[in-house]
């Protein structure tokens, strides 16, 4: 794949994981829209239009998505800083792009965004649903710890 060998320039892991800035927002929007397709089952640009937009526009503005992108400029990975308070924030939106999933990528990506959202926030916490074995696994190899069961319920009409 040619995104592949475009990513394989060079620098460290930790080198091309960053915050964003409001340039970032157009290579942002479609990785937003992607990783909450794949979770909700929801096309949020097509449900929510502007307000989407608007919502994934202020995120990154105010840097509160940690990416890497390749040389092209498409985001690879993400992860957002959801609700936080003082010292304390939950991590969410945890994507990697699907031609790199597989690669070994996904825990060195997190867990450097992990010590950049921790700059800000030194207590993180996040949810995932019982079911998504991969992410399970993922947050398990980079130290989280399962501290509670809760039930999320997504209502549409």
């Amino acid at each position: 794949h040619q995104q592949r060998s475009c990513w394989q320039a060079s620098g460290t892991i930790r080198d091309r994981v960053r915050c964003t800035v409001l340039s970032d927002y157009d290579d942002v929007l479609p990785a937003a829209a992607a990783m909450f397709h794949e979770e909700v089952g929801i096309e949020p640009i097509a449900r929510y239009g502007s307000n989407y937009r608007n919502r994934v526009r202020s995120m990154v503005s105010e840097g509160k998505n940690v990416i890497v992108t390749n040389n092209l400029g498409v985001v690879v990975f993400k992860a957002d800083l959801g609700i936080s308070h003082l010292d304390a924030a939950q991590i969410q939106g945890v994507w990697v792009h699907p031609d790199y999933r597989g690669l070994g990528l996904a825990a060195p990506f997190l867990a450097a965004a992990c010590e950049l959202f921790r700059e800000r926030h030194p207590h993180l916490s996040l949810y995932v649903n019982n079911y998504n074995d991969r992410a399970l696994s993922l947050y398990q190899r980079t130290g989280w710890e399962d501290i509670g069961q809760y039930s999320t319920i997504i209502l549409t009409r």
